[in-house]
C-alpha cells in the first residue's frame, strides 16, 4: 500500500495572549500499513513493521479498532502521527 499524507485544519478558533484570535490545527497523520512484528498482551503495546521498509512503529492496544486485538505476524493497516511522545500509531486494523 502506498503512503499517502492526509492532513486537516479544525475549524476551532481560539485567543492568544494578546486576545488574537488564531486557528488551531490538528497533526498529519500518515496512512500505511504492515506487519505485527511484536506484542506484549500483559503489557498492551508493541511494534509494527512498516512495508515501506521504514523505522518500526509504536502502538497501544488502545488505539485498535474496537474488538481487534494483534497477533505477531498479522497484516494491519494503520494511520501515523507525532505527538509529543514521538512517532505511534493509531487506527490500527487488520487487512
Amino acid at each position: 500500500m502506498a503512503m499517502s499524507v492526509i492532513s486537516a485544519k479544525s475549524e476551532v478558533k481560539t485567543k492568544d495572549k494578546e486576545g488574537d484570535k488564531v486557528e488551531n490545527s490538528s497533526p498529519t497523520r500518515v496512512m500505511g500499513d504492515g506487519v505485527v512484528k511484536w506484542y506484549n498482551p500483559a503489557r498492551k503495546f508493541g511494534f509494527i513493521a512498516a512495508s515501506d521498509g521504514s523505522k518500526d512503529i509504536f502502538f497501544q492496544l488502545r488505539d485498535c479498532k474496537k474488538g481487534f486485538i494483534p497477533v505477531e505476524g498479522s497484516r494491519v493497516s494503520y494511520s501515523k502521527i507525532s505527538d509529543n511522545k514521538g512517532i505511534r500509531a493509531i487506527d490500527i486494523q487488520p487487512l
